[in-house]
This record gives C-alpha cells, sequence and structure tokens, in this order.
C-alpha cells in the first residue's frame, strides 16, 4: 500500500478527498491530513508518505512554501497540488519545485484519482530504477573485474582499440605506469580473507606515496594499476606490506610488477607479470617496458625470460653467475648488469629469493624434514640454509613448518 497525506485548510474538502475515493482498492491508504502547511509539513516529516495532496492557498504555511521546503529537504515522493482558476497562475511555482501534476478546484473524484494513479505509476518506476541503480553500483566492480580478467587473458580482444573498450565498461586506468599482479598459492586459498587486510594496508601506504591506483580481483590474485614509474618504491612498499602477512600467517604470496608505456599494451604486460608470478620469483620485477619495436629492449626481454627458466629449472643445483651467463651465452658481466639495471637485484639476491619462496612451500607441505628441503634447494649446509630462511622469513625453518609463532 502507498501512503497518502492530504493538507488542505478547508475540512469538508479534506474529508470529501478521504472518504468519498476508494484509495484502498487502488493500493493506497490515507494515513493523516492537515488543516495548513506547516501542520503538513510536521506530518509529512515524521509519517514520510509516498504521496501528498496538498492546497495551494492555506494559513501559516501555504502550499507553494510547502512543496519548496520539501524539495529543498528531499522528499522523494510524488506530489499533487489542488488550485483554483483565479490560483493557476500562482501555482504553476510549484512545479519549478517538482510536482508531480495539478487538479483544478472544484476536485473531480475521477480526474483526482486518475492522476494520483498516474503519479503512483511514476513513483514505481522510480523506485525500480533507484533499485536498478543500486544493484548495478553493488555489481558494478564484480563486472569489472570479469572484463578484465577477460580483456588480460583471453584472445577475445586482439586488434581491439583497448582504451575504447575500458571506457565502454566505465574503466578509467593510468595512461602508463605499473601493473602489479599479487597472487596467492592454491593451498592458502582459506588465507584470502587475511590477504584482503593487507591490501587494504597496501592500498593506505600507496596513498600515503601519493601513488593512485586502480585494482580488480579476481578471486584467485588481484591486479592493480598504479599511475608511477617508480617501480623500485612501488617494491619496497609491496615487501613492507607482504612480508609481514607472510610471516604471521605462514602463507606463501608472490608478487609480479612490470611497467607499461601504453593502454595498448596492458595484455603484453599481464603476461609479463604473470610470467614472474608463475615462476615463484617471490618479489622480483621486471622493467623492461613493452616496446615492442625496441630491439634493444626485446633483447632484455628475452634474456630476462631465458634467465627466469634456468633459475626455475637448475635452483636446485650450485649455479653461479658463470655457469648461468655460460648457458646463456652472455658474458658474467652483461648478466650481472641486465639483472641489477632491469630487476633490481643481485645474481644472489634473486636465486637465494627463488630458493627460498620454494623451501617455504615445501616446509608447509609437511611432506619433508629441514634437512631434505634443504637439499631440494641447493643448500649442501643445513645450517647454513637455516642462517638464510631465517634472515629472509624472520622464523627458523622448524617454526615455519610448525607453524611456532605468536
Amino acid at each position: 500500500m502507498h501512503k497518502l497525506v492530504i493538507v488542505d485548510d478547508e475540512y469538508l474538502v479534506r474529508l470529501g478527498i478521504r472518504e468519498t475515493i476508494d484509495w484502498a482498492a487502488n493500493g493506497i491508504e490515507v494515513i493523516g491530513d492537515a488543516s495548513n502547511g506547516k501542520q503538513g509539513y510536521e506530518m509529512i516529516k515524521e509519517l514520510n508518505p509516498d504521496l501528498v495532496i496538498t492546497d495551494i492557498k492555506m494559513p501559516i504555511m501555504n502550499g507553494v512554501d510547502l512543496v519548496k521546503t520539501l524539495h529543498k529537504e528531499g522528499f522523494n515522493g510524488e506530489i499533487v497540488v489542488l488550485s483554483g482558476y483565479k490560483d493557476f497562475e500562482y501555482a504553476k511555482e510549484t512545479f519549478e519545485n517538482g510536482i508531480f501534476s495539478y487538479v483544478v478546484k472544484p476536485i473531480d473524484n475521477d480526474e483526482l484519482l486518475e492522476v494520483v494513479l498516474r503519479a503512483v505509476a511514476k513513483l514505481e518506476q522510480k523506485i525500480k530504477d533507484r533499485t536498478l541503480t543500486s544493484k548495478v553500483q553493488t555489481e558494478l566492480p564484480t563486472l569489472q573485474s570479469e572484463f578484465m580478467k577477460k580483456l588480460l587473458s583471453s584472445n577475445s580482444f586482439v586488434g581491439s582499440d583497448i582504451p575504447s573498450e575500458l571506457s565502454n565498461h566505465d574503466i578509467s586506468l593510468p595512461t602508463n605506469g605499473t601493473m602489479a599482479l599479487i597472487s596467492i598459492e592454491e593451498m592458502f586459498k582459506s588465507k584470502k580473507s587475511e590477504l584482503n587486510i593487507y591490501i587494504n594496508l597496501l592500498k593506505e601506504a600507496l596513498s600515503k606515496e601519493k601513488i593512485a591506483f586502480v585494482d580488480f580481483d579476481f578471486q584467485d590474485s588481484i591486479v592493480m594499476f598504479l599511475n608511477s614509474n617508480d617501480i623500485e618504491k612501488i617494491s619496497l612498499i609491496c615487501r613492507d606490506t607482504f612480508i609481514p602477512f607472510e610471516q604471521k600467517t605462514l602463507t606463501a604470496l608472490t608478487v609480479g610488477l612490470t611497467l607499461y608505456s601504453s593502454l595498448e599494451y596492458i595484455q603484453k604486460t599481464y603476461e609479463s607479470c604473470l610470467k614472474l608470478v608463475q615462476s615463484k620469483l617471490l618479489f622480483h620485477l621486471n622493467t623492461v617496458e613493452m616496446e615492442l619495436d625496441d630491439q634493444t629492449s626485446y633483447r632484455h626481454r628475452q634474456s630476462i625470460s631465458q634467465f627466469y627458466s634456468i633459475i626455475a629449472e637448475k635452483y636446485s643445483m650450485q649455479l653461479t653467475v658463470r655457469s648461468v651467463s655460460d648457458e646463456m651465452n652472455v658474458s658474467e658481466s652483461y648478466l650481472m648488469h641486465l639483472l641489477k639495471d632491469n630487476l633490481g637485484k643481485t645474481f644472489n639476491e634473486i636465486l637465494t629469493g627463488y630458493r627460498i619462496g620454494i623451501a617455504k612451500r615445501l616446509l608447509l607441505s609437511g611432506k619433508y624434514r629441514i634437512n631434505e628441503v634443504s637439499d631440494k634447494v641447493g643448500y649442501i649446509d643445513v645450517k647454513y640454509f637455516s642462517q638464510v630462511f631465517k634472515k629472509i622469513v624472520g622464523v627458523t625453518p622448524s617454526d615455519y613448518q610448525g607453524h611456532d609463532i605468536g
């Protein structure tokens, strides 16, 4: 039932509107009537009706002032104004304040009912529109994330105008900057809710550094677009945020960072981030620009990809700069500069980080003793392995494996 309040200074008019029209049969309930605008205003504020029928000329507060006040305060219902022929010019002012319609006195019941029912139809449409808008606003982030995942990880948009596709889905991204892909291991999916807390901490830290971002939740990972090319600063912020998360939850987390120079390249950028994550080089960075016509940049990308493959395949062996550079057919100097200039780390830092990342997974699997894990990740000396592990993770392998952390 829609609720109706009647405001008119003539008692017989109020009585006639209330009693001579079968409101209930039309889904309407008269919940009150008032003899002047002030009394009507107070009643409307208290009862919050869907519909108001009000006269124009009334003592204390007239109908025009009542309509103006309700409009100013954001009344969401529909208002029908009653006016005599001589009051029509005066009544027209109410149209500027959002009334639905007017009925000229003396009142014809059929005409008044027809106008009120049209007001009800408009009211119901507004309710539907608000519900739809609310639903769209609620579901929009999910819909946008689904679109972004399809855009980045499928071939459906090859050759498309990416900026236009983004605009069509009401998505605004930095035109260039850094993409971050944050992924949690399959065996730790139950920690996703805790990860979200740290994602919010990351957002706060980025905001403090005045780094704007747009993020999308892909369920199994989170993708962020940041309007900064300072990939080293972003890396440090990620480390400061997520290392405590790993230590507290004993969860293996992987972050891939890649610069992009144009929105046209974000699919290639995502592939680069995904490769970093899949290779499980924890927190290691790919800073190579996605300029596909730059042959020098292309060579670096190829070399870095080859380096990753060797590390991922042979991390358990006694690798050195020389052995890896020989396999890549490059000089030791070239390899060291390639890693430092493009990944921001030394050969040993990258190798150690990768080995410890694998060790964490092996320890948490519960299938191996510490000495077995040490051997599997390339450390002959278990004591030295434990020292390196504690330096990077913050706890000993035995504490990490036994979850013995306060």
